[in-house]
């Protein structure tokens, strides 16, 4: 390596040190997708928040984290596998319900052997499928329909 080479490897290595991995998540791209998926304005936010924690729990994936590990409905966001916190292996989510645009924002990474675009892309389809189907059948059934005069 020449020496200029030498000291950006050297300052990355600190920094990467000194941050827990943080920086090394963000500069090496941990791969992530994302995805919408739309809901009728008839379902409240509680309805679509315990839905979207249901999916979550319930979705069999290789690798998928099941687990909770935050839940705010205030804030409308829903995570699994610890998604905020770097260097976790296994694909986790956050979803984010928007009421007010009748919409949850989704979003999967992966670490590790799940490292990878192409089984990011199939969990999310797969969770966002399922959420899908469970939004629809809920906004049309019997209770959630307004009664005709």
């Amino acid at each position: 390596m020449q020496p200029t080479t030498t000291r950006l490897f050297f300052l990355f290595l600190v920094v990467a040190v000194l941050s827990g991995c943080a920086v090394v998540e963000k500069v090496l791209l941990v791969p992530e997708e994302d995805g919408k998926v739309s809901y009728s304005g008839k379902l409240t936010k509680q309805q679509v928040f315990k839905t979207v924690g249901e999916v979550a729990e319930e979705l069999k994936i290789p690798a998928w984290s099941n687990e909770i590990t935050y839940s705010n409905l205030s804030e409308g966001i829903i995570e699994t596998g610890n998604f905020s916190k770097t260097n976790v292996m296994g694909i986790r989510l956050k979803a984010q319900v928007y009421s007010e645009k009748t919409v949850v924002e989704v979003t999967v990474k992966g670490v590790g052997p799940y490292y990878s675009k192409l089984a990011l892309k199939e969990a999310l389809n797969s969770y966002m499928s399922v959420l899908q189907k469970r939004l629809t059948e809920q906004s049309i059934a019997p209770g959630s329909l307004p009664k005709s005069p």
